[in-house]
Parts: structure tokens; sequence; C-alpha cells
């Protein structure tokens, strides 16, 4: 854990000593779907859109802005100045869309679309350096080269239909995944060869 928060994890909550979390991890509030937190901001997935808070001063958080989308589930990553918003249909949030926005948030009180992408049923997601994991539904974990935004959609680098996946959190080269039977560990360290490290079964 100390590794985890000293490289600082690249989905959910991260950095600071707080640990990490994946993007899909509820938050306690009413109809937030996920939360992500950098130095000085938090990002809310709500189903209605993703709320911006100024944390400078952890115990006054202060809104910043509000980036609306269609409503339904939202887990969101953020890398620098770019958000990454999986929508997805099918769940209690509503909505009918099943894609990937990516927002960027330079201007922190201006968030902008700059490029959404159709999905089969996009859930958690997680970033690290330019590889972006996604977990969509029944077409598995994607692994994509997120070097240009614009460009993700061809750039798949590899898919793994078979890993039926919920959540992903990355950990110094390692992907824990929680599936719909489980949590298992992945080594990525070479993304087209994704290596089983150990699972924990979880009976239904």
């Amino acid at each position: 854990m100390d590794k985890a928060n000293s490289s600082g994890a690249s989905s959910g909550v991260s950095g600071s000593g707080v640990g990490a979390g994946g993007s899909m991890a509820r938050f306690g509030i009413k109809d937030v779907e996920t939360m992500f937190l950098t130095d000085k901001k938090m990002f809310l997935g709500t189903t209605t859109g993703m709320a911006i808070f100024d944390i400078s001063n952890p115990t006054t958080p202060v809104s910043l802005t509000f980036f609306t989308h269609a409503r339904s589930c939202d887990p969101v990553v953020v890398d620098d100045t770019l958000a990454y918003i999986t929508l997805r249909t099918g769940t209690n949030c509503g909505g009918n869309l099943n894609c990937l926005d990516i927002v960027n948030i330079k201007d922190i009180t201006k968030p902008t679309t700059v490029i959404s992408y159709f999905m089969t049923n996009p859930q958690g997601l997680g970033k690290d350096g330019d590889l972006l994991f996604i977990c969509d539904g029944s077409a598995g974990l994607k692994v994509y080269d997120a070097t240009d935004p614009k460009m993700i959609s061809g750039h798949l680098i590899y898919s793994y239909p078979n890993i039926m996946a919920y959540d992903v959190i990355l950990i110094g080269g390692v992907l824990v995944l929680i599936g719909d039977d489980g949590l298992y560990q992945y080594n990525y360290s070479d993304v087209k060869n994704i290596s089983l490290i150990s699972t924990i079964s979880v009976v239904k």
C-alpha cells in the first residue's frame, strides 16, 4: 500500500496516504456513482454528470463546476487535464448510452467534451501512463493506447473477452480486477499477455 500511495494509483481515491479505490467505488452521497481524488480536486461521477470540487481545505470542499451528461451511471478517472467517463445502460441509474466520454478539464470551471466513443456496456476503468483499461461488460476487459485521446478507438492494444470485469485498480504493474465472481490480480507488464497472479472467489 505504501508503494501504491507513493506512486499514485491510476483509478479511484489515490495519494496522500489515502489508499486506492476503483473507478466504480461508491461514495456515501445519494446518486454518486464514483469518486476520484487528485492533489487538490475531487471529481464525483453522478447519474447526471461530473461534479468537481476544490478540496484544498478538505474540511470545506468548494464546488467548482458541474459537467452535465445524459442520465447514466458514470465511473470516472482523471489524468492531468483529461477526465475519462464511462456511461452505460441496464442499471438503476437510467440512461440509454453505452460510451466512453473524454472531457477536457484544463479550465476546471469549463469542462468540454473532447470526443465520445461507442462501447458495449462500459463500467469501471483505470489509466496507467498511456494505457487505458476499460471493463466493457460482455465484451470483457479492453486495453487501449490512449496517447492520442482522439484516436483511442483505433488503438485497441488487446482485449480479453473471457474476463467479465466490473472494475479495475492499477497498482505498480498489478491489475486488481473485480469480476462477477470474485477478485483477481493480474500482472500487466506485458499488456498482450496479461498473466493471472491470484484469485479470491466469491460465492453468490
